[in-house]
């Protein structure tokens, strides 16, 4: 399935802050530093799939732009 960027941004929705609570405190988290390699060019190019809901995103940019990604992962307890 490929979606547009247009598509997207028309159904996005910004929730609000998650309530600090015993299930969203403490461990069960995990944060992630990407150092991605650009190509010769100073591209670097990344991607995500969920295969359970038959969803991808692939992201291209400039190494200059974003020269690290961070990826959070929460488990609830």
């Amino acid at each position: 399935m490929l979606i547009s960027l247009g598509a997207i941004f028309s159904l996005a929705v910004c929730c609000p802050p998650l309530a600090v609570s015993e299930k969203h405190n403490g461990p069960g988290q995990d944060v992630f530093f990407i150092d991605i390699t650009p190509n010769n060019d100073g591209i670097c190019i990344c991607g995500i799939e969920n295969k359970k809901i038959g969803l991808a995103a692939v992201l291209k940019f400039p190494k200059k732009q974003l020269p690290w990604l961070t990826n959070w992962q929460h488990e609830e307890l």
